[in-house]
Parts: structure tokens; C-alpha cells; sequence
């Protein structure tokens, strides 16, 4: 005794269903895994190679600098660079920031223009702004921060020992 066409006819409905689901599930898995990210280090958007850069970079500054550093972070972003301050610009749509916390004995800046009394601000740097094209790690742009400075929010904590 076969079962009632109705029946028959929402089994097969649920069945194809099924079978549709399970490889739209395939193609999905398959899209993901040829797609992926590339690897990411302390679930930030850096690449082992943009890690790797910005280490570089850390121990870079440091040796030209003289810096004692108390914190160098990375972030990384979209964009380019053409109007660069160092000579290279930034074209491969992605940027490599890093932020260099710390004393900068070879770093002065020329203080800013304040009329006669006014007290005079701190224009120690105290920290130096570098983005790199995060494909070749060549910088771009370098600059600095006086006052008061802090690491990026979110950002990977590199190692300048």
C-alpha cells in the first residue's frame, strides 16, 4: 500500500529541500575557505607580513631614533598615501599604522607661536605617528604627537625589546 499522493509529494518537497539546503551549506563552506582572510594575529586585521613589517619598522626607529619606547602598537587600514613625507608613496590601498610611544632624544620640534605671558605647553614628543604601504612595508608618512598620547584603540601591541 503506497502512501496518499499528498503525502508522497511533502516527502519529496522536504527531501529536495534538504538536498538544496545542504548544498547551498557546501558552496558556502567552500566560498569561505577559497575567500578566508589571510592569518590574523591577536584578532586584529594585520597579516603575518604586515606583522612582520611593522616589527621591522619598530626596530627601524629605535636605532635611528635612539628611542626608549614604552609602548609601539600597529593598526592597520584602508587608503593610499601620494603626498608622501619620507619620499615613497603608499599605493597598495592598505596601510600599516604604527604608533611609537616613548622619550625621542633626537626629535625637537619648533614649539608654536603664544603671545607674551601666556604659559608656554609641553612640545616634548612624546610619541611618532609611521604609515607604511602594508605590502611593501615602505613608509610614507611619518610624524609626531606632543602632550598628552595614548596607543590606538584596538591595536596590536608589538615587541621593541
Amino acid at each position: 500500500m503506497s502512501p496518499p499522493p499528498g503525502k508522497k509529494l511533502a516527502r519529496q518537497l522536504r527531501t529536495a529541500f534538504l538536498i538544496a539546503a545542504a548544498l547551498v551549506a557546501v558552496v558556502a563552506i567552500v566560498f569561505c575557505i577559497v575567500f578566508a582572510a589571510p592569518t590574523q594575529r591577536h584578532k586584529s586585521a594585520l597579516t603575518d607580513k604586515e606583522y612582520a613589517y611593522a616589527r621591522e619598522l619598530v626596530r627601524s626607529e629605535i636605532r635611528k631614533e635612539g628611542a626608549v619606547l614604552t609602548s609601539a602598537t600597529a593598526t592597520v587600514g584602508y587608503g593610499t598615501v601620494l603626498d608622501s613625507n619620507v619620499g615613497y608613496p603608499c599605493t597598495s590601498g592598505r596601510l600599516l599604522h604604527i604608533k611609537f610611544i616613548g622619550d625621542f632624544p633626537h626629535i625637537t620640534t619648533g614649539g608654536l607661536a603664544v603671545q607674551l605671558g601666556t604659559p608656554l605647553t609641553d612640545m616634548t614628543v612624546h610619541a611618532v605617528n609611521l604609515t607604511a604601504d602594508a605590502k611593501t612595508g615602505r613608509p610614507c608618512l611619518i610624524g609626531v604627537q606632543t602632550g598628552k598620547v595614548a596607543p590606538a584603540p584596538n591595536a596590536v601591541s608589538l615587541p621593541f625589546n
